[in-house]
């Protein structure tokens, strides 16, 4: 049996050394550096179409090369297993995408590790090719976490997506700051351009397709184009209850087919109305980017 003394005892004692531990803890925790604040990625523009072969991966790669004329921008390639930034600007990059699924994101193992410069200010992550590996939901998850990575690399982040309303494509867009998609004036390739428009809204709600703007690309003629524009707002208006902005309108280069050819798109001289055009719809990119980051900070 335990005496009243060795029992006020053993509480005396119970109590001392919860103090300790107590005054232990708050000396450790005085001692460690305040917690960053959270980073975030640079302005974010993906560009995606509703059906291939409208010119996305050029004009990607055109936006890109623009917006490094007074900025550091890089160019991250999501087109994930038909990747092909790197065929268009005539490089054999030794590492891409697929390395940092693979390692799940090991330090120097992360998009912003394996970046290239391709030209002034200009920066590629490589894309996968082949679909040798194509990440689910959870790593492109994890992608879209990763691109603050970008955040003393780049002033700028441009990402090439995929074609389609695959959710690779909607996961890229939703997780950009401006989300840019791309059509032609042709029928099929306006009613492609609804279809992402709405699997966006569905999957991710209004907010991040209300986001959305549209640049219609190999256009013969502005006046035909306009009206393509004006058809494909009104029903995005009518049935999703968005108007995407019109960011603008490309017409047709006939030196592109050679350009590419030769593997100097990014190199290619732009002049006149191509030039202005590719700025025009730079420049509406880049500045919705910094406003939809903006709020979207200021609302955290």
């Amino acid at each position: 049996m335990i005496s009243h003394t060795a029992a006020r005892s053993r509480i005396k004692d119970d109590q001392a050394t919860r103090l300790r531990h107590m005054l232990d803890t708050a000396a450790a925790s005085a001692s460690q550096p305040e917690a960053p604040p959270a980073l975030h990625a640079p302005p974010t523009i993906a560009i995606a179409s509703g059906k291939g072969g409208v010119g996305k991966s050029i004009l990607s790669l055109s936006i890109a090369n623009a917006l490094a004329a007074d900025r550091r921008v890089t160019l991250l390639d999501a087109d994930f297993g038909a990747a092909n930034a790197d065929v268009l600007l005539g490089i054999a990059p030794l590492r891409r995408l697929d390395e940092c699924f693979i390692t799940d994101f090991a330090p120097g193992r992360r998009p912003v590790d394996i970046a290239l410069d391709v030209a002034p200010n200009l920066r590629l992550v490589p894309g996968i090719v082949g679909g040798r590996y194509l990440p689910d939901a959870a790593q492109r998850a994890r992608l879209a976490a990763r691109l603050a990575d970008f955040h003393t690399a780049a002033d700028a982040l441009v990402i090439d997506a995929a074609a389609g309303v695959h959710p690779a494509v909607i996961d890229m867009l939703a997780a950009a700051d401006c989300p840019l998609i791309v059509t032609t004036p042709e029928p099929t390739a306006v009613a492609d351009a609804y279809a992402l428009l709405k699997s966006l809204a569905v999957t991710h709600g209004t907010d991040a397709a209300s986001r959305a703007s549209i640049a219609i690309n190999l256009v013969d003629g502005q006046a035909t184009a306009e009206r393509v524009y004006r058809r494909l707002a009104a029903v995005s208006e009518r049935f999703l209850g968005i108007r995407p902005v019109l960011a603008g309108l490309v017409p047709r280069e006939p030196r592109l087919p050679k350009a590419v050819l030769s593997q100097r798109v990014a190199l290619m001289r732009q002049r006149g109305k191509l030039r202005r055009a590719v700025q025009a719809i730079a420049s509406h990119a880049a500045a919705s980017a910094i406003e939809a980051q903006s709020l979207r900070v200021a609302a955290r």
